[in-house]
């Protein structure tokens, strides 16, 4: 069913706010920002449940953000709520600010970034994937979650093999994070000239992680940890 077909039925009869809310997030998928913020303004005044609030407002403010509008994606993610999507709303507003100081350019962001692919490749190239994670396993690359930056981290826990639970705790932590972000926007994409990795590739890294994390066991240093 296409989506002009799922508006025509919505302006004969109003739907629940399930459905609406399907349609809020099928218009973010396309990058239909106008459509999105039309959806959430006839969802929105239907919305009794505190975590549908919060998603409301994490929608609005990416509809917002993807169109240059900054201070109002910002004023949409503040919130006071205490759950998962208000959490998210609170994590974009501090990249956003990060990168956007200013109202400038994130250059600041894009040089840290760059560095650090840059040395974790170098590293990689020479068989130390030790250095190579390292290069990237810090805060800046966790908090903007950059495509380049973050899928090099999971590829290269990928490639290396944990030689401690400590080690393989730190992999789980990096896949479960790639894969559970899956469509959440960014508040940058690098370019890397010479080294950029495609689309095609970043999602077989995706693919990789969910086929590790549908596969692992945990070492033998953790069996005897019981359940908490």
């Amino acid at each position: 069913m296409t989506d002009e077909v799922l508006h025509a039925i919505n302006r004969a009869a109003p739907l629940g706010a399930v459905l609406r809310t399907w349609l809020v997030k099928r218009a973010l998928d396309a990058a239909r920002w106008g459509r999105a913020r039309a959806m959430l303004d006839e969802l929105e005044p239907l919305v009794e449940q505190p975590e549908l609030r919060s998603w409301c407002r994490w929608a609005r403010g990416i509809a917002a953000y993807a169109s240059g509008e900054i201070e109002r994606a910002i004023e949409a993610w503040t919130t006071e709520a205490d759950d998962e999507h208000a959490a998210e709303c609170r994590r974009l507003i501090e990249r956003v600010r990060l990168l956007h100081q200013g109202g400038g350019a994130p250059q600041d962001a894009d040089v840290a970034l760059l560095r650090a692919i840059r040395e974790s490749d170098q590293r990689a190239s020479a068989g130390d994937l030790d250095g190579a994670i390292d290069a990237l396993d810090h805060h800046i690359v966790w908090l903007l979650h950059e495509p380049q930056s973050f899928g090099r981290l999971a590829a290269r826990h990928l490639e290396r093999r944990p030689r401690s639970a400590g080690q393989w705790l730190r992999k789980l932590e990096v896949l479960i994070e790639l894969v559970m972000s899956k469509g959440e926007a960014r508040a940058l994409v690098l370019a890397v000239p010479g080294a950029h990795w495609s689309e095609e590739r970043l999602q077989a890294i995706r693919a990789d992680a969910r086929r590790w994390l549908d596969e692992t066991t945990p070492p033998r240093a953790l069996a005897g940890v019981p359940p908490a």
